[in-house]
């Protein structure tokens, strides 16, 4: 079955995200089919260049951006935890 992946600020606090390999396997339709940037004043960083760019790196999902999104964003994924 499709699904899509949310990802909603509304806080006057930073969010950025790295977003990247949802695709499933397409066995029994299990595929992300849209990703929905939502934001309400925040600011909202995707590390990817642009919605394209967002789309390729999922499968070719659909990108819905609503509000302002900067892309590029500056974050970085954090540090693996060492034992």
């Amino acid at each position: 079955m499709p699904s899509a992946i949310f990802l909603r600020l509304r806080d006057t606090a930073a969010g950025c995200f790295h977003v990247s390999g949802n695709s499933g396997n397409g066995l029994d339709g299990d595929f992300v089919d849209e990703i929905v940037l939502d934001n309400g004043g925040s600011l909202f960083e995707i590390t990817q260049a642009s919605t394209a760019a967002l789309s390729t790196a999922n499968n070719s999902a659909g990108v819905t951006p609503v509000g302002t999104i900067t892309f590029n964003g500056s974050c970085t994924n954090p540090p693996l935890p060492m034992n």
